[in-house]
């Protein structure tokens, strides 16, 4: 004890350099850790002009820049597109074109489904058919771009006239297949997948009946559900489609019960919706877990790796339901919750009803909701990316993220760097105590 006193007492010299690196090395332990990259964010997107308000988002790119869905309009309810820079516009709907449409006809179009950086977008307008002399309005498959505007019908897919109504519920990151569900003459429906320089061979992948589908970010996978068995025993159930051929990914409950996939990762691999007799329950899909049940969120979207999973929960009795969100680590959490009491937001007076999709990296979630004038308004969420969550070794200690790296205390840490404690911040400013202390004595004798 007395030669550790002594040591303390007559440290060995210091030059410069090293002063300033042990002070370096003092003030990195006692700063703060780093925040969160971008600060949390919620706003409401308004509504298009004209008609009475209101508006749902459905989609938002993968980059979290642009959200299409549908809004309330002079039109009736219309399309829209939105990003940050031009706000809410609308996309129209079929232009008037000999018989098949009605330029005095109230249109009705609605968004789906976004390319990867907002510049395609897909979904159903409305027309007027006239199979047999008598006409009336129907709904068909769009492709829209800046260049092109409102494409339909799709060649190959929706030849006019023919009893065929349809709608695109999915494109490819890059927007060159387009993928949805159409009707046939006996009321069979059928699915169908459109590619810019035409029809893809999935063509028709389950005739008997499928819908609902959603595309990977190749375009060369689809998910959807489909009817299996014989009446009276006929179920549906969730499929993915590969290659010719779609596999069923079954159901929760067995062969007898009910599912429905609603969206896939980037790469195919994972797949969710809703399972169960009522179709209230959630799964999560993958080729070697099977189908595994999320509990009460159903879900809408998940993020490309398939960690984060969006949707809604029904209310129950004391606990109030809404837009939710699920991932492995928190299970499922209400996202106006999240936003107010993990980030701090003021949410007053704003109802989040369901999430409807969430950007690639999982960071802007957008969906339905009621604002506080009581009008349904389209949202968009923004969460601060997390070192601790974001399969990035920000340290460069070569481990990476909660709980592989000892300096994240969990998921939701901002910063991979552990605080170095009391006990070292104390023994690292030992040496400048003692060399501020010798100096002010040196000043003292010579005073």
């Amino acid at each position: 004890m007395h030669r550790l006193y002594a040591s303390l007492q007559r440290p060995p010299h210091f030059d410069g350099r090293a002063r300033f690196l042990v002070l370096a090395a003092a003030i990195a332990c006692l700063l703060p850790a780093s925040p969160a990259v971008g600060a949390a964010g919620f706003r409401g997107l308004g509504d298009l002009p004209g008609g009475s308000v209101g508006s749902w988002a459905t989609a938002v790119s993968a980059n979290g820049r642009v959200v299409v869905g549908s809004s309330r309009s002079a039109l009736g309810s219309e399309a829209f597109r939105w990003s940050r820079a031009e706000g809410m516009t609308g996309l129209g709907d079929f232009p008037p074109n000999g018989t098949l449409f009605d330029p005095d006809d109230l249109s009705s179009s609605k968004a789906y489904d976004v390319s990867a950086d907002g510049s395609v977008i897909v979904g159903h307008g409305t027309a007027l058919e006239c199979p047999r002399g008598a006409c009336f309005p129907e709904r068909f498959a769009f492709r829209w771009s800046e260049a092109t505007g409102m494409v339909s019908p799709l060649p190959g897919v929706d030849p006019p006239n023919v009893g065929q109504p349809s709608t695109a519920y999915g494109v490819s990151d890059d927007g060159s297949v387009v993928v949805g569900s159409r009707w046939e003459f006996l009321g069979n429906q059928s699915t169908f997948a459109f590619g810019v320089a035409g029809p893809n061979p999935f063509n028709q992948c389950c005739p008997e009946y499928a819908e609902q589908l959603a595309a990977s970010a190749d375009g060369l996978m689809a998910v959807g559900h489909t009817q299996v068995g014989a009446p009276p025993n006929v179920v549906v159930q969730a499929f993915r489609w590969r290659g010719a051929a779609s596999d069923l990914l079954g159901a929760l409950g067995g062969a007898s019960d009910h599912s429905r996939a609603v969206a896939t990762s980037a790469d195919g691999s994972v797949v969710v919706g809703v399972s169960s007799s009522s179709l209230t329950e959630g799964f999560h899909w993958t080729e070697a877990s099977g189908m595994l049940s999320l509990g009460s969120i159903q879900p809408d979207d998940l993020s490309a790796d398939g960690s984060l999973v969006v949707g809604s929960v029904n209310p129950e009795p004391g606990i109030p339901g809404g837009a939710a969100m699920w991932d492995d680590s928190h299970q499922i959490r209400l996202v106006k919750d999240v936003l107010e009491n993990e980030h701090g937001l003021d949410l007053t007076g704003w109802q989040l009803t369901r999430a409807t999709g969430v950007s690639a990296d999982g960071l802007v979630i957008v969906g339905e909701g009621v604002d506080p004038a009581g009008n349904p308004q389209a949202w968009l969420a923004r969460l601060p990316r997390l070192d601790c969550a974001d399969g990035v070794d920000n340290d460069g200690d070569g481990l990476t993220d909660y709980p592989a790296d000892p300096g994240c205390s969990s998921a939701s840490d901002p910063n991979e760097v552990a605080s170095c404690g009391l006990g070292v911040e104390l023994l690292l400013l030992t040496p400048l105590f003692w060399l501020a202390g010798r100096r002010r004595r040196a000043a003292a004798s010579r005073g």
